[in-house]
Parts: C-alpha cells; sequence; structure tokens
C-alpha cells in the first residue's frame, strides 16, 4: 500500500515540476525586421534581454482573425 502512495506521489510531483517549467518559458512578441536567407531578425523590445545565445525558440505566424458582418 505505501509503494502505491509512494510512486501516486512522486508522479504527481514529476508532473507538477514538468507545468512549472512550461508555464514559466518566456513569451515575446514583436515584428520582424529583416529576413536574409535563413536569418530572422525580431524586434521583442525590452524582453530581448531574457534571451541568450543558443536558446532554442519556436516561432508562429499570427493568425489572421477573419470578420464576418451582416
Amino acid at each position: 500500500m505505501r509503494k502505491k502512495i509512494l510512486s501516486t506521489c512522486l508522479a504527481m510531483v514529476f508532473s507538477m515540476s514538468v507545468a512549472g517549467v512550461s508555464l514559466a518559458a518566456t513569451k515575446c512578441t514583436g515584428k520582424v525586421k529583416a529576413v536574409e536567407g535563413t536569418v530572422l531578425t525580431i524586434d521583442c523590445g525590452k524582453k530581448a534581454k531574457k534571451f541568450s545565445a543558443g536558446d532554442k525558440v519556436q516561432v508562429k505566424k499570427k493568425k489572421a482573425t477573419a470578420v464576418e458582418g451582416c
């Protein structure tokens, strides 16, 4: 019985720590300043200080929202 409780508690701690890391990820929004071949330059303003050389980032293009009229 103790092994089941211990394993359940450890699984919960692990899942919470993984969720905490994903929530702590830095989010930066900005405008694309230049595209030269495979190099993309984005202006993030003051939030750029949170990044350092060699960080892996994922860039998603903002989808245009369609407005339906009457």
